[in-house]
């Protein structure tokens, strides 16, 4: 069961959006959880930048959780993948790009938390009975997530293009936590994270004779600080991720 209520509003050079839902097992579900999201998203003009803002937070309860319905720290769970047909179309995405692993990997999809320099990383947390713990996907989160677009200073926005394709640079920056204990213990969160880089990217817009295909839009960010790096990466590294539209 689903439910979701949106409000959009505007104020002096800008406007956003707040996202609220909840989402529950239905009776006889093979599964058993609960959550309830806020999501607050902004926009505000100063001058030729442009600043976006994101504020997610998350709680979940439940004994048996869906993998793919399970909050993810670095992006959107496979759930929200898979709404998405160059998400889930084989031969789309390389797949040495795909899984999770030691080290950060290089395939991105908005949305859950957003630490999109952590893609790929299962994330290593020490328990306090000394277990060594992931937290790449759990049921609670807190995140913000900030990007300032700076193309405008740029200045290069061809007319023949304009109608057809859209390029965005900017700086982005991204803090959050997730919870990392077992479903019947309490909740406890891991030491905040955080990422910061610079990225671009190009949304289609139009198609041509193909009018009916939505728009596209591919990033590709390089998350260049990571406040908790992997241990076989440095905190202050190249590494890149190519991303599938945009969270916000």
């Amino acid at each position: 069961l689903n439910l979701g209520i949106s409000h959009k509003y505007k104020y002096v050079k800008g406007g956003g959006e707040l996202n609220l839902s909840t989402k529950a097992t239905a009776l006889g579900s093979d599964y058993d959880y609960t959550l309830a999201s806020f999501e607050a998203l902004n926009q505000t003009n100063l001058g030729k930048v442009v600043l976006k803002t994101r504020f997610f937070a998350q709680l979940g309860t439940g004994s048996n959780w869906a993998p793919e319905s399970q909050l993810y720290f670095a992006g959107s769970n496979p759930e929200d993948m898979m709404d998405n047909k160059y998400m889930r179309s084989t031969g789309f995405i390389a797949h040495s790009w795909e899984g999770y692993g030691v080290s950060t990997n290089h395939l991105h999809y908005g949305g859950g938390l957003n630490l999109r320099g952590y893609a790929g990383y299962l994330g290593a947390v020490e328990a306090e009975d000394g277990t060594i713990l992931n937290f790449y996907k759990n049921s609670s989160g807190v995140a913000i997530n900030f990007e300032l677009e700076f193309d405008q200073l740029i200045g290069w926005n061809p007319s023949f293009l304009r109608n057809y394709f859209d390029l965005d640079c900017y700086l982005f920056g991204d803090i959050g936590t997730i919870n990392y204990n077992y479903s019947n213990e309490n909740i406890v969160f891991i030491e905040p994270r955080a990422d910061a880089g610079i990225g671009t990217s190009l949304t289609i817009q139009r198609w041509g004779a193909l009018e009916l295909v939505k728009p596209l839009t591919i990033r590709f960010d390089v998350p260049f600080y990571l406040s908790h790096a992997p241990y076989v990466e440095e905190n202050i590294d190249f590494r890149w991720v190519i991303g599938i539209n945009r969270s916000f």
